[in-house]
Order: C-alpha cells, then sequence, then structure tokens
C-alpha cells in the first residue's frame, strides 16, 4: 500500500507542477504580448512549436495559417507587434482559464469596458513547460475585419451605411467633367485624403488606433528608423501620415470623423493623450458631436449622425476651436 500511495503522491505533485506552468504561460503570454516584449513571448514556445492563426496568411502573405518552429513563429510575432493597431486588441480578459495542466484554453471576449476588441480564444498545448502547440480562434468580429482587410487589398469597397456590409465594386465610368478615370487612384482609396505631417508617424498611429480603430495598412520607413510614409483605414477612409525633416515644424490640420459612438471615441481619445476642446453634445442639424486636439496639435470633430435634424438648422454646424 506505501508504493501505492507513494505512487499517487508523486502523481498529484506532477499535475500541479503541470498546472503551475500553465498558469506562468497564461500569466507571462499575456503580459510580453501586451508590451509587446517579442523576444520574451517567443521564448514561451519549445523549439519545434507549431502555431495555428488566420493571421498568419495577412501578416506574412502566404498562403497556409501554420507556422512551424519557434524562428517562424518569432518572425510573425516581431511582424505582427510592428503592424499590430493598439485598439483591436485591448488585452482585456476577465481573468479566467481552463487547464488540466496539458492544454491550457482563455478569451478575449469581443466586449470590453472602453469598446469592442477582436474576439480570440487562446487554445496551447503544453509539454515541459513550454508551449508546444498553439491554435488561435477568431470570432466574428475579428473575422469581419480580416474580410475587409483583404477586400481592400484587391478591389475598392463601399459599405452601405445601414448595415455597415461590405461589397465588391466596379471601376466608375469616365468622370466627364474632369475626364479622369477612378483608375487614377488605388485601390480603396477615396480621391481626398487628409495627409497628417507629424513630429513621430509611430505614436500617431497608435493614437489613431486607440482613437478611432484605425487599421494600419502600410509603412514605408527609412534607414535612419524614421517613416516615411503611412497609411491607415478608418471605417471606409484612407488617412495618410508622414515625418517632417528634422527641425521643421508640423503641419496642423482639422478632420471630421462620423463614429458608431462619438462619447466612446471621445472618451477614448482623452485616454489616448487628446485634449479636449468640446464635450459631446447633440446639434440642432442631427449631430451629437465632439472636438479634441490631439497630442500633435492635431483637431478632430468627432460626430454620430442621429438623424434628427431641426427643420430650421443649417446642413452642417461650422466647427471652431
Amino acid at each position: 500500500m506505501v508504493p501505492r500511495r507513494g505512487m499517487i503522491q508523486a502523481q498529484g505533485l506532477r499535475i500541479d507542477n503541470m498546472k503551475r506552468a500553465a498558469e506562468r504561460i497564461h500569466r507571462d503570454w499575456h503580459d510580453f504580448a501586451r508590451l509587446r516584449q517579442v523576444e520574451a513571448l517567443a521564448g514561451l514556445y519549445s523549439d519545434d512549436a507549431v502555431l495555428e492563426s488566420p493571421l498568419v496568411p495577412a501578416i506574412l502573405d502566404r498562403a497556409s495559417g501554420v507556422l512551424r518552429g519557434r524562428e517562424d513563429i518569432l518572425r510573425f510575432l516581431q511582424e505582427g507587434t510592428r503592424r499590430r493597431p493598439n485598439a483591436l486588441v485591448r488585452w482585456h480578459r476577465t481573468g479566467q482559464y481552463f487547464t488540466d495542466g496539458k492544454t491550457l484554453v482563455w478569451e478575449y471576449p469581443r466586449e470590453t469596458p472602453d469598446g469592442d476588441q477582436v474576439d480570440i480564444l487562446e487554445v496551447m498545448e503544453i509539454a515541459s513547460g513550454s508551449i508546444c502547440r498553439h491554435r488561435i480562434y477568431w470570432g466574428w468580429f475579428g473575422c469581419d475585419i480580416l474580410i475587409k482587410s483583404a477586400l481592400d487589398k484587391m478591389h475598392p469597397i463601399e459599405r452601405t451605411p445601414q448595415a455597415g456590409a461590405v461589397q465588391s465594386v466596379t471601376p466608375d465610368p469616365p468622370d466627364s467633367a474632369q475626364g479622369t478615370p477612378a483608375a487614377c487612384k488605388p485601390p480603396a482609396h477615396n480621391a481626398v485624403s487628409p495627409y497628417l505631417l507629424v513630429r513621430n508617424v509611430g505614436k500617431m498611429l497608435a493614437f489613431l488606433g486607440a482613437s478611432f480603430d484605425a487599421l494600419e495598412l502600410s509603412r514605408s520607413e527609412l534607414p535612419d528608423g524614421s517613416v516615411k510614409h503611412a497609411e491607415v483605414r478608418i471605417d471606409d477612409s484612407v488617412v495618410m501620415l508622414g515625418e517632417r525633416p528634422d527641425g521643421r515644424e508640423p503641419v496642423h490640420c482639422s478632420t471630421h470623423v462620423y463614429v458608431p459612438d462619438v462619447d466612446l471615441a471621445y472618451r477614448r481619445a482623452l485616454a489616448a493623450g487628446a485634449s479636449s476642446i468640446s464635450e459631446p453634445r447633440d446639434q440642432p442639424y442631427g449631430d451629437r458631436s465632439s472636438g479634441v486636439r490631439d497630442p500633435e496639435g492635431n483637431i478632430w470633430w468627432i460626430g454620430t449622425h442621429s438623424g434628427h435634424r431641426n427643420r430650421h438648422a443649417p446642413a452642417a454646424a461650422p466647427h471652431t476651436p
């Protein structure tokens, strides 16, 4: 009986150790990813680990969503971290997770106190204290973003204002007034786009992501690490950004953006470093609007259209700081 009891105790101790390893990975993976500590994050995986995610083809421009080996995973994490819009993953989770020591499961739910985030289910298989297999499942909100991003790369798009649906469209015929075909502009671009000249494109990208769920489309970096040009998509519009040469002052501008929830976007902009110009309030022309000044000094007028317009009000009210 004594040897059997000893075996049971040893087995119980082994299971406890496995669960502690899973708890450590649950804590460290989240912290390393949130703080963009890519090398430490990759260190949680075994040398021959396998990672599967629908984001792999979008980030690495390959057909398969399967990565094999820590080095391949590291390249994906580096590129994904560089291009990740902070607002899409707010790193909100409930703290609940499930593990038997061999498998670890937790969720990043869509709904957070600060608005929607990419909804993800993380499933990890653990052996010898390391992640040996990692499967990432995206929910409907995240998949919708991936689909829109893929369509943006292939075709011009338009979203119906009622449901936000995405539909492929064919190029417009030549404009008889201008004599210019729609092919004169890249796919998914409007004819007019704001171009922000700022001190630090990276910080401005983070601000736009945190405030308006901006999705980074591209960036071009110079050898010294400065960003020559970057583009982000906010809903159906592209915003372009560039850095001014050293010693030259940025050019401030004023831009209006419609969002689903002006109050939430206003709070998020302030949390991202903006200063308030005007708090959200209902306007007689059918908008609920607010204004902020971003850390670079640009003005953003934020609005949500309700359609309840005072018939004596102008079509739009002038915005002045």
